[in-house]
């Protein structure tokens, strides 16, 4: 009794060599199922014809044949055939087997008995093929891949039972699609150029036996496009000939791990090195013996995907100092000096031709301290005053260059803790008198005024709710000037006079006056002005100069543009120009020019005649 498994099922005969120029093939030759039909076709090239064929077998049971003159038992079957000479025959027939190998033998035998024997093997495969390992291959020395580049898919698939028809391997995460792999020796592979994002991609491979069982395995492949980032820690952009520099640095490492880092500092006369980190940090030294100039020293980091990190640093050898053009003080408003508590904004205009500078400080002092940062070519300071007596105090400025070379240069500040020595009024006088002020009057001014430090800076008069507020002019050792007391109440007020210096300290004098009037807030109309002792609006006189060819209207002060008129008039009719119409011409206006030239031309013949007359007459006298 056969033992039938539900399983997919494949019988695979081998054929012998092919005698007297008769083949047998089946077809299909792959079965998927654990009962089918097998067919047996006969392709004869002789120069004969098949009469009988005979299958026998021990172990693969046969329950129909799709001939009529057959003859079946359980294991074998015979059949009464007719295959002529050079033409082709089939027949098939419904096995059961087990899984395994099955030998049977076939006898074809022609009209004369003669028989051609096959001897063949029919193998049933009910198990999966057996994939040991799928892995990929990266370039020598790698252990990752980037985009663009070309690895190779390995998959160690065997087949106890049948063999493995086919390897294939869904490759599109890393953008090769179904890749079917090749048949090696030893196992079974296939290139791929890889295009893809970072990341670690999962990879399905699929192995199918001769039965058309599969056994499927993931892998996976490891995606890096990104290169680990440089990061300096210590490092002189510039040094002297001579000094011993040190690169210290570290990497992120943003993917897979650092396979190389180097650093080359050849320019500087050092050899190329080759570095392993200590705690995940990078250094190299280098004694620089290379003369004056700008050279390139340059760090490469490679990782095992293939990636480069390059960072270039440049780099100065340079001995000389930089220079201070120049520097400049700036006090707190028009302050030429300052006192305790003010901030001086110091200026330093710094350059270096080779390496720059790298910073500007104030040596210490017990004037003040600052910090200085650079913005728009300029190096910036605030320095305030600490407690200090008044004068003059030098301070120290220093400027370096990235090399560490130095410069300084002092400038001097002046301090001015005191108020001015003297104010003096020399001369003062009033519209009327100061116990007798009128809202618009004058009050006039001269000071003298001095400050042995920084000096009188300037002078001004005020009264609060007077209207009185002027800063005075200087000339010829004194302040003078004048302010007008307006917008006044009736009482009494008083007028300060304040001298400040250059440090803005200040000393002050006061002057009591008495305002007699009320204060007339009245507002007048254009060409009107306001007369604050009877508070009302006279009329102004209008002295405007008008532009060539514009009228000026006296009444509003205002300079007018000229009518202009263009109308043409009708004979007995004349223009006026002021109105731009046309008027009929009176009978007393008739136009009498040509009487004038009537009487020109008299005035002009009475002469000629007379002398044409007197000439005649001499000419007859003559004759007599």
């Amino acid at each position: 009794m056969v033992v039938m498994k539900k399983k997919a099922l494949l019988i695979l005969l081998i054929f012998s060599p092919v005698v007297n120029a008769i083949a047998l093939n089946i077809v299909p030759q792959v079965l998927n199922n654990t009962i089918g039909n097998v067919s047996l076709v006969f392709f004869n090239d002789e120069n004969i014809s098949i009469s009988q064929l005979y299958f026998n077998s021990s172990d693969i049971a046969i329950s129909s044949v799709s001939e009529d003159n057959c003859l079946l038992s359980t294991f074998s079957f015979n059949c009464d055939i007719d295959v002529k000479p050079s033409s082709q025959h089939s027949l098939s027939f419904t096995y059961m087997a087990n899984a395994g190998q099955h030998n049977a033998s076939i006898t074809l035998e022609d009209l004369s008995s003669r028989r051609f024997v096959f001897n063949k093997s029919i193998v049933v495969d009910l198990d999966r093929p057996i994939m040991a390992k799928v892995e990929v291959e990266y370039p020598p020395g790698y252990l990752a891949a980037k985009t663009g580049t070309v690895v190779i898919l390995k998959a160690f698939v065997v087949d106890a039972t049948s063999y493995v028809k086919k390897v294939v391997v869904d490759a599109a995460p890393i953008g090769c699609g179904e890749l079917q792999l090749s048949k090696g020796v030893s196992y079974w592979s296939g290139i791929c150029k890889v295009e893809a994002k970072d990341g670690v991609k999962i990879l399905k491979a699929i192995a199918y036996d001769a039965a058309g069982n599969k056994e499927e395995k993931n892998f996976q492949v490891i995606i890096d496009n990104s290169p680990s980032k440089i990061n300096l820690i210590h490092f002189k952009q510039a040094s002297r000939i001579g000094e011993t520099v040190t690169f210290t640095f570290n990497l992120s490492e943003k993917g897979t791990s650092i396979k190389d880092v180097v650093i080359d500092m050849s320019e500087l006369g050092c050899p190329v090195k080759h570095l392993e980190a200590s705690d995940a940090v990078y250094s190299s030294s280098c004694t620089v013996v290379s003369g004056e100039g700008h050279y390139n020293i340059s760090i490469d980091a490679y990782d095992y995907a293939g990636n480069v990190e390059r960072k270039l640093i440049d780099f100065f050898v340079d001995n000389h100092p930089p220079q201070i053009n120049s520097v400049e003080l700036k006090y707190t408003g028009k302050q030429k000096a300052a006192k305790q508590g003010d901030t001086i904004h110091i200026l330093v205009n710094a350059n270096d031709s080779l390496s720059g500078v790298s910073k500007v400080i104030l040596q210490q002092n017990s004037v003040c301290s600052a910090n200085f940062s650079y913005e728009k070519g300029v190096w910036e300071g605030l320095c305030t005053v600490e407690e200090k007596k008044s004068g003059n105090y030098k301070i120290m400025l220093l400027a370096y260059d990235q090399a560490g070379n130095v410069v300084n240069e002092s400038i001097n500040i002046s301090i001015d803790n005191d108020v001015p020595e003297s104010l003096e009024i020399e001369m003062f006088n009033s519209t009327h008198p100061i116990n007798n002020l009128k809202n618009g009057d004058i009050l006039s001014f001269v000071i003298s005024a001095y400050d042995s430090q920084s000096g009188i800076q300037s002078v001004r008069v005020y009264g609060q709710g007077t209207g009185c507020d002027a800063t005075l002019n200087y000339a010829n050792g004194y302040w003078s000037g004048f302010c007008k007391v307006h917008r006044a109440s009736m009482g009494p007020a008083s007028i300060a006079i304040i001298a400040y210096d250059y440090a803005n300290n200040s000393i002050s004098h006061s002057i009591d006056i008495n305002i007699n009037d009320s204060f007339c807030d009245k507002i007048c109309d254009i060409g009107y002005r306001l007369n604050y002792s009877t508070c009302t609006c006279e009329k102004m006189a209008c002295n405007k100069i008008c532009p060539r060819g514009f009228n000026l209207n006296r009444e509003s002060c205002t300079c007018e543009a000229p009518k202009v008129c263009n109308k043409k008039c009708k004979e007995g009719e004349k223009l006026n120009t002021q109105d731009c119409v046309c008027e009929k011409v009176k009978a007393e206006e008739t136009d009498y020019t040509w009487v004038l030239y009537l009487g020109v031309i008299v005035v002009l013949l009475v002469p000629l005649t007379f002398a044409l007359n007197s000439k005649m007459i001499n000419s007859l006298k003559k004759y007599d």
